[in-house]
């Protein structure tokens, strides 16, 4: 009974860091445009602000690295 729950624990987690990657994928350029400006020349148009939005969702997969590595369960 508690594979089950611990299954259904995982999938719950799961759908919950997909949707925040998507909210953190898809609100970035409108941050980036209140924080950077608009213009020609800012660093809303530039390549590196084009990687950082594109490689945002990487966040959430080195948060869940380091908690797997840091885990209690697997010292066990």
């Amino acid at each position: 009974m508690s594979k089950i729950i611990n299954l259904i624990w995982l999938i719950i987690v799961i759908i919950l860091e997909l949707l925040l990657g998507l909210i953190i994928f898809y609100s970035y350029p409108v941050i980036s445009m209140l924080f950077f400006g608009e213009g020609a020349k800012s660093f809303l148009f530039s390549n590196f602000n084009g990687i950082l939005w594109a490689n945002s969702p990487m966040i959430i997969l080195l948060f869940n690295i380091y908690k797997m590595f840091n885990s209690k369960r697997l010292l066990e």
